[in-house]
C-alpha cells in the first residue's frame, strides 16, 4: 500500500518547546473508512504503548520518542509547535506522525455521535 505525503510542517525552538529538525507529517484521510485498522497498522509495525484516548489539553513534547496520532472517531484541533506554533483540524482517517520534542495539545474535540468517549482520538 502507497501513500502520498499531504503536508509537513517544521516548528523552530521557541524557547519553550524545543521542537525538531525533522517536519511533522501530515497523512489526510489514509485510512479512509476503515479506522479501527489504525490498531492493527501500529501492531503490525510494532509500534508498542498505544492507547485509546486523546491529547493532552496543555502543550507537551517526548523528548525522546516519535508519536504517530490515528484518528480513529470524531474530530479534534490540534495545536503543533508550541505557542506560536499552528492549529490543525485533524478528522477520523487521519493520522500524524509528531518528531520528538514537537510540542503539541489538544484545543478542541468532538466526537462521532455514539461514540464512547475513549475513541475520540
Amino acid at each position: 500500500m502507497e501513500y502520498n505525503l499531504e503536508q509537513t510542517f517544521l516548528f523552530k525552538d521557541d524557547g519553550e518547546i524545543p521542537n525538531s529538525k525533522l517536519p511533522l507529517l501530515v497523512y489526510p484521510s489514509i485510512m479512509e473508512d476503515n479506522f479501527s485498522n489504525f490498531s492493527e497498522l501500529f501492531r503490525t509495525n510494532n509500534w508498542k504503548n498505544s492507547w485509546t484516548g486523546g491529547v493532552f489539553s496543555y502543550h507537551h513534547f517526548h523528548s525522546n520518542s516519535h508519536e504517530v496520532l490515528g484518528v480513529i472517531s470524531g474530530q479534534a484541533k490540534i495545536m503543533f509547535g508550541g505557542n506560536h506554533g499552528l492549529s490543525l483540524n485533524i478528522y477520523a482517517g487521519d493520522a500524524v506522525v509528531i518528531p520528538a520534542g514537537v510540542g503539541h495539545k489538544h484545543i478542541e474535540q468532538k466526537l462521532a455521535p455514539h461514540s464512547p468517549s475513549k475513541s475520540a482520538i
